[in-house]
C-alpha cells in the first residue's frame, strides 16, 4: 500500500511522522490518516510528501503507481517543474513559488 511505502521511506530518509506535518505543511491528522492507510492521498498530495521527504523522482513515481495515481509526465507543463522541483531537492513552498512563478496551480 501506499501507507507502507511511505513509512518505509521516511524511515530511510530519517523523517519522522510527527515532523512530517510541518515540513510538508499539510494537516497532522490528514498526514497520520494517509500514513495509517485510512486516507488514499491523490498525485499532489503524494508529490508534497515526497518534496517535503526528499524522494526522489523515481522514488515519487513509485508511490504515485502504488497509490493508483498519474505518474509525472515531463511534456506536461506543471509535471515538468514538479520534476525538476524533486531533481533539485526543493522544498513544499519554493515549489509552489515556482509553479505560480509559471503560471501553474501550486500543489494542493
Amino acid at each position: 500500500s501506499f501507507a507502507e511505502y511511505a513509512r518505509e521511506l521516511l524511515r530511510e530518509k530519517g523523517i519522522t511522522t510527527a515532523d512530517l506535518p510541518k515540513i510538508a505543511m499539510m494537516d497532522r491528522t490528514y498526514v497520520h490518516q494517509i500514513l495509517s492507510g485510512r486516507k488514499n492521498p491523490r498525485k499532489d498530495k503524494i508529490v508534497t510528501i515526497a518534496l517535503a521527504s526528499h524522494w526522489t523522482f523515481e522514488e515519487t513515481q513509485r508511490g504515485l503507481e502504488i497509490a493508483g495515481e498519474d505518474i509525472l509526465y515531463s511534456k506536461s507543463p506543471r509535471d515538468s517543474i514538479l520534476i525538476y522541483a524533486l531533481n533539485q531537492k526543493m522544498n513544499v513552498r519554493d515549489t509552489n513559488c515556482l509553479l505560480a512563478g509559471h503560471g501553474e496551480k501550486e500543489l494542493e
